[in-house]
């Protein structure tokens, strides 16, 4: 696989990507930025087809692209890039999609641009559409990965390790400063932090993550980052305090990436800008939810490689996070993910893009077609969300009753899952038991009665809850019945009123 070596002639790049999700556009910008600053000088040409293309049927994620959708990016792109690039043809064109990329094929078979490719890949799963086009160099993230570009068919001399790109504000801070960032944001400087990224949670799923947060120790603290998820706020703002969890919350602020490093694992949806900012912190990264067969197959490969862990049932999510956080496999984690993190990952990927660029004539003849500086004084942006009930604080009885009824039903449904748990890990038991397995009788044992533990916690969480109501339901009836004092005796007064005004007449 080859080395990547500084530039030595100015060119222009052009950028373009088909694929919508997030994370791809702040990487195009810190490659763009780092193309035209020093040492490399060059002119840079960016398109967002899915925004440029905003209406038409390609803003859907690759998994679900067919072929006559690629066709049509071919199609209706060529005119966007045209305009964009204003008869300035590129030295090199770099793809940050596989649907990019077979558009760019396109235009180079109908001899509408002459310029190598190059492909960027910005996880640790390799989209397998990446072998059916004729990028001239793909980055990936590691030797690993390099090795299984090249069993799907990719030349070696093509693939090029470089890491995973991220943006500036996190690939400038240093993932092992945790004690020096946990002093500044005022975070506990023992025990261990869990950040949860809200983004793509629903209401009823943020819920049962709360319940099971509130099951972990205590020395672990909670993190939210609700920086793309503004209904998130209010709603952990009223329901975190109904399980007196006390955790740490934060939206969009400069200090994101020292916020991220201070975490020891990241609990998210499969999402390419968590990915990327995981690896480059070097978070074990807790695979929420996965949707769909890209997001399992991005959960699958960090299970693989012992750097993350899936939850498929939100009643698992607590243990697996407890189970992250032991020492051996933080620690293995911890050691697993520093041999893919490379913090000037972006800064590699622009100097291969200028070399490419520089040598473009004899790559071209070569081608092949294969099957921060912190404010002086500002407040911290962490907001400090459950906890104890403030008394002087003003309560929506309406609100808090609605939340009251989620928590409720989510107890419920914690309660139903572990007695399913219980019955089946018993019968499990029996059946080891039958058959002298002592080993599988043990762990069917040791998950039963975690199982019940984790039942009996909901009980009592349910109990807890359900007081809670007849409070509330108590102070409203007491609400309603002054109320209607309050109506009797101004009818009264009225009354007298008139019985007055009658007797002077």
């Amino acid at each position: 696989m080859p080395e990547i070596a500084a530039s030595v002639k100015r060119h222009t790049v052009l950028l373009v990507w088909a694929d919508p999700c997030r994370g791809i556009r702040s990487v195009s910008r810190t490659v763009s930025g780092l193309l035209r600053d020093e040492p490399h000088n060059l002119a840079t040409v960016e398109v967002d087809l899915p925004e440029a293309l905003t209406g038409h049927s390609i803003v859907q994620t690759l998994a679900s692209w067919t072929g006559m959708q690629r066709e049509t990016v071919a199609v209706r792109g060529w005119p966007v890039v045209q305009q964009q690039l204003a008869g300035e043809l590129p030295q090199v064109v770099v793809a940050l999609d596989p649907v990019a990329a077979a558009a760019v094929d396109t235009w180079r078979k109908e001899d509408r641009l002459r310029a190598p490719l190059v492909g960027l890949t910005f996880g640790l799963r390799l989209d397998p559409a990446w072998a059916r086009t004729a990028v001239d160099r793909l980055a990936v993230a590691d030797e690993q990965m390099g090795e299984e570009a090249v069993s799907l068919g990719l030349p070696a001399e093509c693939v090029v390790p470089a890491g995973i790109p991220v943006c500036g504000g996190f690939s400038s801070v240093s993932p092992d400063e945790k004690e020096r960032l946990r002093g500044k944001f005022k975070l506990p400087l023992t025990g261990n932090v869990a950040l949860v990224v809200t983004d793509g949670l629903e209401s009823d799923e943020l819920t049962g993550a709360l319940f099971q947060l509130s099951l972990l120790p205590t020395d672990t603290t909670v993190m939210f980052d609700v920086a793309r998820h503004d209904e998130a706020a209010q709603l952990l703002r009223r329901r975190a305090a109904l399980y007196d969890v006390q955790a740490r919350m934060f939206g969009k602020v400069e200090e994101a990436g020292e916020l991220w490093a201070a975490a020891d694992v990241v609990v998210a949806r499969p999402q390419i800008y968590v990915e990327q900012r995981a690896v480059a912190l070097r978070l074990p990264y807790i695979h929420l939810l996965p949707q769909g067969e890209e997001q399992r197959e991005m959960a699958r490969v960090y299970v693989e490689r012992g750097v993350g862990r899936v939850v498929e049932h939100l009643s698992t999510l607590a243990t697996q996070i407890e189970l992250q956080l032991a020492p051996e496999a933080l620690a293995q984690g911890r050691r697993r993910m520093a041999r893919i993190s490379r913090r000037v990952a972006a800064v590699d990927i622009a100097r291969l893009v200028a070399q490419v660029g520089s040598q473009a004539d004899q790559i071209l003849n070569e081608r092949y077609r294969p099957a921060v500086v912190e404010p002086a004084t500002r407040a911290t942006p962490l907001e400090t969300i459950g906890g104890s009930v403030d008394p002087s604080q003003p309560v929506d009885p309406v609100a808090l009753l609605a939340d009251l009824e989620a928590a409720e039903a989510e107890a419920n449904r914690q309660v139903t899952e572990h007695q399913r748990e219980v019955d089946l890990w018993t019968r499990r038991a029996g059946l080891a038991e039958e058959r002298g397995a002592a080993d599988l009788l043990q762990q069917a044992r040791r998950l039963v009665d975690r199982h019940r533990d984790a039942m009996h916690r909901a009980l009592a969480e349910l109990a807890r809850l359900a007081e809670q109501r007849r409070s509330l339901e108590r102070k409203a009836s007491s609400r309603v019945e002054q109320e209607f004092r309050d109506l009797e005796l101004e009818d009264a007064l009225a009354a007298l009123k008139r019985r007055m005004e009658s007797d002077d007449e």
